[in-house]
């Protein structure tokens, strides 16, 4: 079994609910959550937004590989409303559901579609270090 990290985030709707929505389908589709961090309230980082985020952090156990984990995430947040990913748009932008992949393992595994670890929520966001801590 794979052990992975992943940073939900939420800044538009019913935010808590939609991250628990997110959490249960990851459940009943990727793996299962060995632990939760608690919900932490804060503001947009790296773009300027009136919509604060909700964002938690889980650890799960799963047989997926990473682009299996990568493809399942992506549907889990198209099945949840989110439209365009960060990819699409070239910056960051309001939006219903992230969910990111923070580590796999201990790899290091770099493409175009994916970046294990996600240097960005282990070095620089103050608020994902503080989530992945309380794991």
């Amino acid at each position: 079994m794979n052990e992975c990290i992943l940073l939900l985030g939420s800044n538009l709707g019913d935010k808590k609910n939609m991250l628990i929505q997110a959490i249960t389908l990851i459940e009943s589709r990727i793996g299962f959550i060995t632990s939760q961090s608690k919900f932490l309230d804060n503001e947009a980082v790296e773009f300027d937004s009136a919509h604060a985020f909700i964002n938690v952090a889980i650890k799960i156990k799963t047989d997926f590989s990473p682009i299996k984990l990568l493809l399942e995430i992506k549907q889990i947040e198209k099945n949840l409303g989110r439209e365009k990913d960060s990819s699409q748009t070239n910056g960051y932008e309001d939006r219903i559901i992230d969910i990111d992949i923070v580590t796999f393992n201990s790899i290091i595994y770099h493409t175009n579609d994916l970046q294990i670890p996600h240097i960005k929520h282990i070095k620089e966001r103050a608020f994902s270090k503080q989530l992945i801590i309380g794991l």
